[in-house]
């Protein structure tokens, strides 16, 4: 009998599989048969990538596909926080965390500061001490003396690809300037933000069934096909959507180590290193982040490979273009939450 990674491997390695889980990471275009679009882009039936779409999430190799919104730009804020917690509390203080909604990925790192997680909560930029409050609650509730925290100052890549036939470039890096400025939300565009985020129906016209599900109980229809879909391309293009794109689970596919750098440099010095750190294809995410008073790292970049050797070897190399390095390696230890941010729940 197959284990459950021989089915992994062996669903990957179906005809068109790989070359859908890289269309679904670079990002789909927005239309009222986005899916009957990729089915021809890559030459199935519809039927058919929405049969494979259905066996990569429940192989749990997709966790979904949705929305990638940006904070900022719903009236969120958000910040990257570690905590130093002993090992006899780590538990019940990871519970908590992964209750929260505004707690989208939360890690266990082989480090003093050994859970770090992120925090989205309603703010306005620059004001970061609308985390305060959070931060100590925490404190308090489980007689922790240190959390710090490292909003970003700048991003230089978000992008993660993973699998063969992935698209490489800079893409990512245009993406990642654009601003996403607040947009006006109101209350209904809440609900479509709610229902968005937890993932697309799998049918040939999605956005048709959020508008039916969105309508249930209601004596006169509130939302039409094409308002979300116009609403959709509208937040897309005001940079509150980043892209709409399948997500994957990375361990699933072979990428078994991962690990954070994190980078001390001169001000000054920054901005060429982020560059050049996310300029390369095993970096998915890669960041300046302020500087808290007992730490003081500013540049961030994960790090993914499929073995250790691979993943000691792209560190090497990264060391090797900065000479002038301070750093830190940070494995991941354990994933204890990864989903998309839940706004306005």
């Amino acid at each position: 009998m197959l284990n459950r990674q021989d089915n992994i491997s062996d669903l990957c390695e179906q005809s068109h599989a790989m070359e859908v889980l890289a269309e679904l990471q670079a990002g789909l275009t927005i239309s009222r048969s986005l899916f009957g679009d990729l089915a021809e882009k890559v030459g199935l039936q519809v039927d058919e990538l929405l049969s494979l779409l259905d066996k990569l999430l429940n192989h749990n190799i997709l966790r979904e596909i949705s929305p990638v919104f940006n904070a900022s730009g719903l009236g969120y804020i958000s910040t990257l926080a570690a905590a130093s917690v002993p090992e006899d509390n780590i538990n019940d203080f990871v519970a908590y965390l992964n209750a929260m909604p505004g707690v989208s990925h939360n890690y266990g790192r082989a480090a003093n500061y050994n859970v770090w997680f992120t925090l989205a909560l309603p703010g306005e930029l620059g004001n970061n001490a609308v985390f305060d409050e959070a931060f100590t609650l925490l404190r308090e509730r489980f007689g922790l003396d240190d959390i710090i925290s490292l909003p970003v100052k700048k991003m230089y890549k978000l992008k993660v690809n993973f699998g063969r036939n992935v698209r490489s470039g800079s893409k990512s890096l245009t993406d990642a300037r654009r601003a996403g400025l607040p947009v006006a939300i109101n209350e209904k565009d809440k609900q479509l933000v709610r229902l968005l985020q937890h993932g697309l129906p799998l049918c040939e016209y999605p956005f048709q069934a959020i508008a039916d599900k969105l309508n249930e109980g209601t004596a006169v229809e509130q939302y039409t096909e094409s308002e979300i879909i116009e609403k959709v391309k509208d937040w897309q293009a005001a940079g509150v959507i980043r892209r709409v794109a399948g997500r994957v689970r990375h361990y699933n596919l072979g990428y078994s180590h991962n690990a954070m750098m994190v980078i001390k440099l001169h001000d000054a010095l920054v901005d060429e290193a982020g560059r050049v750190v996310a300029s390369k294809d095993y970096v998915s995410h890669c960041y300046h982040r302020q500087r808290a008073q007992n730490w003081q790292y500013d540049l961030y970049a994960m790090i993914h490979a499929e073995s250790q050797r691979m993943l000691d070897e792209y560190i090497a190399e990264i060391i090797s273009e900065l000479d002038y390095l301070d750093y830190l390696v940070l494995p991941t230890i354990c994933e204890y939450k990864k989903q998309s941010v839940r706004y306005f729940e």
